[in-house]
């Protein structure tokens, strides 16, 4: 079976701040993870209840979301070779560390193009 192809998505933090996310919802595109990122600011895991840092580079901020895109948990400053879990979470955006805003209070999918 052929694997989808990488996707995008555009997220609007706080009404503000758009990050354009790569979607990675297979087995392939996991793996492949930040090393196919592209221009995009960051990566959307999903489904996802746990992550893991082994080979990154740099540190991460961790935006948790339930299904319907409230955010469930927000882990900065994430570091290489680490766990984390969150066990309400559907899914998470990996962001570079320091981009996120100290305050979230929304979250917001502003443009699909084909994601899940």
């Amino acid at each position: 079976m052929r694997q989808a192809k990488h996707k995008e998505v555009q997220v609007a933090v706080n009404e503000q701040l758009l990050f354009r996310l790569r979607v990675a919802n297979t087995f392939r595109q996991r793996l492949l993870g930040w090393r196919v990122r592209g221009s995009c600011h960051g990566m959307w895991l999903l489904p996802c209840r746990s992550i893991h840092t082994f080979g990154m580079r740099i540190p991460l901020d961790l935006l948790w979301l339930t299904a319907d895109l409230t955010l469930a948990r927000l882990d900065r400053q994430v570091t290489p070779y680490r766990l984390s879990r969150c066990s309400s979470a559907f899914s998470v955006i990996e962001l570079p560390a320091g981009v996120v805003p100290a305050k979230v209070n929304s979250i917001r999918l502003v443009t699909q193009g084909g994601a899940p």
